[in-house]
C-alpha cells in the first residue's frame, strides 16, 4: 500500500483517512464546496489506494459506455416517425407537457439498473417534471410501472421502501 496513505492526509479542510482500508472503509470528508477543484486529483488517489490494497487488475472486457436511449422531444420528426415504426409504444405519449412515451418510460424500466420506483420513471425520463407536475401522467406512470415489473399498483413505492404510492384499493375493480 501506499505510505501517502497510511494516515490522515490534510488539504485544509479535506481528509483522507484509510486507517479502516483493511475492513473495506476509506473516509474521505471536506466541510466546504469551494475544495470541488480537487475532487477529481482526489479521487484519483482514493482509486490508486483502493487498487494498490486489494491488488486490482482492470477488466480487458469491461465495456464502459452506457446503452443508447432515446428522448423523444428531441428527435427530428423522421427520426420520431422511424422510432415509432420500431416500436409503437413511441407512439404514445404519457406525459404532455415534456413529451415523454410510453417507450422511453419502457426502456428506462428494462435498462441495466433500471428504474423500479416511480421516482426512478421520473428522474430517468422526465415526466411529471412539467407545468402539471404530474397531474396528468401520474396515474399511467404507475399502470405502465405496475405492469412492466409485473406487481400491482399497490405494491409500487414512491421513492424508498416505506413510501407507498397507492396505500390501498377503495373498491375492488378489475383495473385502477
Amino acid at each position: 500500500m501506499n505510505s501517502f496513505f497510511q494516515s490522515k492526509i490534510f488539504f485544509d479542510k479535506i481528509v483522507i483517512n484509510d486507517s479502516d482500508i483493511q475492513k473495506g472503509y476509506m473516509k474521505v470528508t471536506g466541510d466546504n464546496y469551494a475544495e470541488i477543484t480537487v475532487t477529481p486529483s482526489i479521487a484519483k488517489m482514493v482509486c490508486e489506494s483502493i487498487v494498490s490494497y486489494l491488488n486490482c487488475v482492470p477488466n480487458k472486457n469491461f465495456i464502459d459506455k452506457r446503452r443508447e436511449f432515446y428522448r423523444f422531444k428531441d428527435l427530428t420528426k423522421e427520426e420520431k416517425n422511424e422510432i415509432i415504426s420500431l416500436d409503437k409504444r413511441y407512439g404514445k405519449i404519457v406525459c404532455l407537457c415534456n413529451q415523454v412515451t410510453e417507450g422511453e418510460i419502457v426502456d428506462s424500466i428494462r435498462r441495466p439498473l433500471g428504474a423500479r420506483t416511480v421516482e426512478g420513471v421520473k428522474r430517468r425520463t422526465g415526466a411529471s417534471f412539467g407545468s402539471c407536475h404530474g397531474a396528468y401522467c401520474i396515474n399511467k406512470i404507475i399502470k405502465i410501472l405496475a405492469r412492466e415489473m409485473d406487481k400491482q399498483p399497490t405494491e409500487l413505492v414512491e421513492d424508498s421502501k416505506n413510501s407507498k404510492v397507492l396505500l390501498g384499493r377503495i373498491k375492488e375493480f378489475d383495473e385502477i
